[in-house]
């Protein structure tokens, strides 16, 4: 009772500090606009010492910003974990690739003559309805998301990851997949389909954003995606690279989908996307939900029972300063 009541007060602690920190993340947003269009205007009306000025300002509020999301980001999936050590529900797995040129992200916009990476599809995907969501690790390359992750994440060593692959495929009740062509993705699913285990998959296509009108389309002339012809390239690539190790996907389609294997060859049922300029998280939760109740579920394990399998296997995240000040890790409770 005493260790319960531990791990409720660090819950606590580390709630308190995401939410503190997500509002300062927000916070920042308007002074980072506002000095931004100064600059600009301090600049064009010939004012140079305070355009100049208002720019440095930018660049060290940009950092700061950054700063604050990735403890922001550490702090959340503190919070995630110490939650879910006593949830009984079995959880979803997200199986993707790190490289944010690949299905689980959006193509890249460009903004002027600077270059954003698409933000992923799955961070914020809000899927609580289905059970905690799982990933293993996130990825030196990966960009952080805007908002507090819903993905738990389970770190490992290069060592160690595979191991931890097969226990969360295991315990997962179901698996959602944006298919990859690096050799741990083809891994993970060539051991899927080994192991019977492809037909608790739910595969994303993602789809190709198409030409925007109206207001979307003063967006899309603001911050145009960048080549998104790339995305059918990506698939293509992605699907003989599969295809060789004996699992065929579908052709590309532009509008994208959701689809289960009933086996390695074949399609049993499939969603389309359409996603239009651009794929809303809550039309792509809607759909997979929707899949997710037409494939057999497997019963999988409660993830306080996988957490405590996988814990020998993970790393800590790197932490900040400011998450050491706010979480006082080294106070958290025994397992």
């Amino acid at each position: 009772m005493a260790r319960l009541k531990e791990h409720s007060l660090f819950e606590q602690r580390l709630k308190k500090a995401k939410e503190q920190l997500t509002r300062l993340d927000n916070a920042l947003f308007w002074p980072f606009v506002t000095l931004l269009l100064v600059g600009v205007v301090m600049l064009w009306a010939g004012q140079t010492k305070i355009g100049v000025a208002c720019w440095v300002l930018v660049m060290l509020l940009a950092l700061v910003k950054l700063y604050v999301t990735k403890t922001r980001n550490v702090v959340s999936n503190a919070w995630l974990r110490e939650s879910l050590r006593q949830d009984s529900r079995s959880p979803v797995l997200i199986l993707r690739s790190f490289d944010t040129q690949g299905s689980a992200y959006r193509p890249p916009r460009a903004v002027g003559k600077a270059l954003l990476s698409g933000e992923s599809y799955f961070d914020d995907i809000g899927l609580a309805s289905l059970g905690p969501l799982i990933a293993i690790g996130t990825g030196a390359r990966s960009a952080q998301p805007a908002n507090a992750p819903d993905v738990l994440y389970l770190h490992t060593s290069d060592k160690d990851w595979f191991k931890v692959f097969e226990l969360a495929s295991k315990a997962a009740r179901g698996i959602i997949c944006a298919p990859g062509d690096s050799p741990g993705s083809i891994r993970e699913l060539c051991t899927l389909c080994q192991s019977q285990m492809v037909t608790k998959i739910v595969f994303f296509m993602p789809p190709t954003p198409a030409k925007a009108h109206g207001l979307a389309a003063m967006n899309a002339r603001f911050s145009p995606f960048l080549d998104p012809g790339k995305v059918r390239k990506k698939w293509t690539e992605v699907r003989e690279s599969l295809r060789e190790q004996g699992l065929r996907l579908p052709e590309y389609h532009s509008a994208g989908q959701l689809f289960i294997l009933e086996n390695a060859e074949r399609v049993i049922s499939s969603l389309p996307l359409d996603a239009g300029p651009d794929l809303y998280l809550k039309e792509l939760a809607e759909h997979i939900e929707e899949l997710f109740g037409r494939m057999p579920m497997s019963p999988g394990c409660p993830i306080s029972e996988l957490l405590q399998k996988t814990q020998p296997f993970e790393v800590p995240m790197r932490g900040t300063w400011l998450y050491r000040i706010l979480c006082k890790p080294g106070m958290q409770p025994a397992s």
